[in-house]
């Protein structure tokens, strides 16, 4: 059995995620008839399937098959050239099969996703945040991130920038510490990674809730010496009987005399009599 197999065209550029086609093309120069089943030699992949999947051809005769091809988008196959064979096999274990070769050209595909976790943290003075980017793509990315943030919190990403291999995951560790904690009551500070990979970009944000000075039982004694404080001080100023401290000591030096002198008179003493008053 004489059999040829040709691929038309022998170079095809295919973009991940799109249709592209090639034509197989059979010649049967023997003096029987081929029957054929085709298949995709060396590579287990499920996007290149041909159509029809088996036939036969005419002593002298020739027949064309579609060839279909859609890679998906991800990580594989990789971008770059790629060679294919498809194989046509005679039924009986006498024919020997033909092959026909095509050489893929896998266009780049840069797609990465990026999240940051938790997305709320909490802290009096700092906290920590992981931004994690997963490449999708089929290419290796070098990945920027820069802290975006307002002027209430100083953050430091750590490091700046992550290289990041098609369907892996790079992370980094993102600082975040606010400026001035308020007293009593928590407050939410927002932050911000704008993530840069060149031809593609994205931002990511969680929330920093910085927790106030006072704590628990603490912020408990703080009102309570508000509250209480005025009270003490003005039971202070009040003396054991409940009348203020000035009119006590005022009342203890005793009635005047008669003549302005203030000295008191005592129970026993004989007040002096003038002679000459009738």
């Amino acid at each position: 059995m004489d059999l040829s197999a040709e691929l038309e065209p022998s170079e095809l550029l295919v973009q991940p995620g799109e249709m592209a086609r090639a034509e197989l093309r059979l010649r049967n120069r023997g003096d029987h008839p081929a029957a054929l089943s085709l298949q995709v030699a060396d590579v287990d992949v499920d996007w290149i399937w041909t159509n029809p999947t088996a036939l036969k051809v005419a002593p002298g005769g020739e027949a064309r098959v579609q060839v279909s091809l859609r890679p998906p988008r991800g990580a594989d196959p990789p971008a770059g050239p790629m060679t294919v064979a498809l194989r046509a096999l005679p039924a009986g274990v006498l024919h020997q099969p033909v092959e026909a070769t095509l050489t893929l050209e896998v266009a780049p595909v840069a797609d990465l996703i990026a999240s940051m976790r938790p997305r709320i943290s909490s802290g009096r003075w700092r906290a920590r945040h992981t931004v994690s980017v997963h490449n999708r793509g089929n290419v290796a990315l070098h990945v920027g991130l820069a802290p975006a943030s307002s002027g209430d919190v100083v953050v430091e990403m750590r490091p700046a920038a992550v290289e990041v291999d098609p369907g892996e995951v790079g992370e980094a560790t993102l600082w975040v510490r606010g400026r001035w904690p308020r007293l009593l009551r928590p407050v939410e500070r927002p932050v911000a990674v704008e993530v840069d990979a060149g031809t593609t970009a994205t931002r990511v944000t969680a929330t920093f809730v910085q927790g106030p000075v006072l704590r628990g039982w603490q912020r408990w004694v703080a009102v309570g010496l508000v509250v209480l404080g005025p009270v003490v001080l003005g039971l202070r100023a009040l003396g054991p009987s409940g009348i203020p401290s000035e009119f006590v000591a005022d009342d203890a030096s005793g009635p005047a005399n008669d003549d302005g002198s203030g000295a008191a008179v005592g129970a026993g003493d004989v007040p002096a009599v003038d002679p000459d008053c009738p």
